[in-house]
């Protein structure tokens, strides 16, 4: 087999079978499609409106996913992505009634699992923030996802086009330009 042959094998295989795993095993930065569809809910048949979401926050490390999920994850990503829009304000509603009134509920926009936290106590601060007092009591570091500055910084999403590639699906895509300046 010529060299060539060989770094085109390579390359076939590399691409197959995904590429080297990452350092940190944490998920690659999400799309702002992804982030999108990790948030969207829909009121459930027979609401006339939507129960409250989960906060988005920015995603969180690997350190940190391991510190909250034993004691704090209530619903795993994969679980998360597979429910409609519907079935998650169902699961919301299920969430916030059996729980403690005023418990926090968080979504970490990679991987789209949520995390619940107790209600925290008052404070006089009016400029306190949920994030940096859920941070300094839980030990983590969480930080709220700003939807307005956030998801403009992520990449923009993979979409179908006239002009694209097919993968091994079948299906067609092109990965379009950076997202614009608001």
């Amino acid at each position: 087999m010529t060299i060539v042959a060989r770094l085109v094998l390579a390359s076939v295989l590399l691409v197959w079978f995904g590429g080297p795993a990452l350092a940190d095993d944490d998920p690659p930065t999400p799309t702002q499609e992804q982030v999108l569809g990790n948030l969207l809910t829909a009121t459930a048949p027979g609401q006339t409106e939507k129960a409250e979401p989960p906060q988005p926050i920015q995603p969180l490390n690997k350190a940190d996913r391991k510190a909250l999920k034993d004691e704090h994850r209530v619903v795993s990503g994969n679980r998360w992505r597979a429910l409609t829009p519907e079935q998650r304000d169902e699961l919301m509603r299920n969430l916030r009634a059996a729980n403690v009134a005023g418990a926090i509920f968080v979504i970490d926009v990679r991987t789209g699992d949520v995390y619940k936290f107790d209600p925290l106590p008052p404070t006089d601060d009016p400029n306190a923030k949920t994030d940096a007092r859920l941070s300094d009591q839980y030990k983590v570091h969480i930080v709220d996802f700003d939807m307005r500055v956030d998801l403009v910084k992520l990449p923009v999403s993979v979409g179908q086009s006239d002009e694209s590639q097919s993968d091994r699906s079948g299906r067609d895509f092109v990965v379009r330009g950076p997202a614009p300046k608001l």
